[in-house]
């Protein structure tokens, strides 16, 4: 089943099956629900045709009126994945605690996915945005907020230090959850290390600005950074495939 939702590279559904739990689809119609999602990967596909992207250079200033249109496509997508009950329970575990999943919940994310995909291919659409450019400026936002909080800007310190407060607590219920279930039942999630991936590099002092300007728009919580991060990293790979150079080359 985890091979092949990662095959389709669908950014939206194997985030979440990355953080949810593969064997829990387990029993479940697998094969008619492997096949609506390779369908919805078809679309996709098809946004990476339609608007190839091709990640600027490293340092290289990022274009505001794409950035604006990734801040719309962020906002509904995000708004739309935290509607389904498993991914909002997950982002809001606190105190090492794991949530408190029902089998209406894991269920209820097998219903609501074909939506969510087909709103979150629609929403790009409307950007003009193949999915390879909405993981590059994900990554780019996220190492501007790290290199603008090392430079001394108050408000990208707070923003910095409430993301990795709450990467340390997420982890820390993912951890406690993969202690006590065998391999086939973890959680496939390293956060750190996504974190760690993304922000490695330096951006430049204008996309510093740039997301400084936006700030109040992306910051709403620490959960959408790290719902994103999750997105985006596992939206890289998947789009590279099999001999590791897919459409877009979308490396942050």
């Amino acid at each position: 089943m985890k091979k092949l939702l990662i095959g389709c590279g669908i950014f939206v559904m194997v985030a979440i099956v990355a953080v949810c739990g593969c064997t829990m689809f387990v029993g479940y119609k697998v094969r008619s629900f492997g096949d609506r999602i390779a369908m919805a990967a078809q679309d996709m596909a098809t946004l990476e045709r339609d608007f190839p992207f091709t990640a600027p250079a490293a340092g290289a200033d990022a274009d505001p009126d794409r950035f604006e249109a990734y801040i719309e496509a962020r906002r509904a997508i995000l708004d739309r994945t935290m509607e389904i009950s498993l991914v909002a329970k997950i982002m809001e575990a606190k105190d090492g605690q794991p949530p408190k999943v029902g089998p209406a919940d894991i269920f209820g994310v097998l219903g609501s996915i074909p939506g969510l995909l087909g709103d979150s291919a629609k929403t790009l659409r409307a950007q003009r945005m193949a999915p390879s450019e909405f993981a590059w400026h994900a990554g780019m936002v996220l190492r501007a907020i790290r290199d603008g909080s090392e430079q001394g800007d108050p408000q990208m310190a707070e923003v910095w230090k409430g993301l990795v407060g709450r990467m340390d607590e997420i982890q820390a219920v993912i951890d406690q959850h993969n202690k006590t279930q065998p391999p086939n039942n973890q959680i496939a999630v390293d956060l750190k290390k996504s974190v760690s991936d993304m922000a490695g590099k330096p951006v430049s002092e204008a996309n510093v600005r740039l997301v400084r300007e936006h700030l109040d728009k992306l910051a709403q919580n620490p959960e959408r950074f790290l719902l994103e991060i999750v997105l985006s990293e596992v939206l890289s790979q998947t789009l590279q495939g099999p001999a590791g150079a897919g459409p877009g080359s979308g490396g942050y």
